[in-house]
């Protein structure tokens, strides 16, 4: 298999749609566990709390990160 050509539009467009992705994720993550609980969470590794999120984690990541 060979490797893609980095500069690639095709790999460009994909990495955006990545970047994007993440940034959504970050920015519905902020909203439901709040601002600090979620820097914890990104920065320091703390246990993202189904509490926080008013439902479980992994249903949470499913849904934050799904394509749109």
């Amino acid at each position: 298999m060979e490797q893609d050509d980095l500069s690639d539009i095709q790999t460009e467009a994909r990495s955006q749609n990545l970047v994007r992705a993440i940034e959504r994720f970050i920015r519905v993550l902020n909203e439901q566990a709040g601002e600090k609980h979620a820097a914890k969470v990104i920065l320091e590794g703390a246990v993202l709390q189904g509490s926080e999120l008013e439902q479980k984690p992994e249903r949470f990541i499913e849904g934050a990160l799904s394509i749109q």
